[in-house]
């Protein structure tokens, strides 16, 4: 292995580190932001109550 092969390999690992960051990062942020919508919210407007019969 020449010099150069190995430092292409070292580039293409850190290059890769890198983009896995960003990547994990990006969805820390979404994962946080979505977690702050709360899905259960009452229904606003016009709703039609749905029930079981017996």
């Amino acid at each position: 292995m020449d010099k150069n092969n190995g430092y292409g390999v070292v580039k293409v690992i850190v290059l890769f580190l890198i983009c896995t960051v960003i990547f994990y990062t990006c969805f820390r942020v979404l994962q946080v932001d979505y977690d702050q919508n709360y899905r259960y919210d009452m229904p606003e407007g016009p709703s039609v109550k749905v029930h079981r019969s017996k």
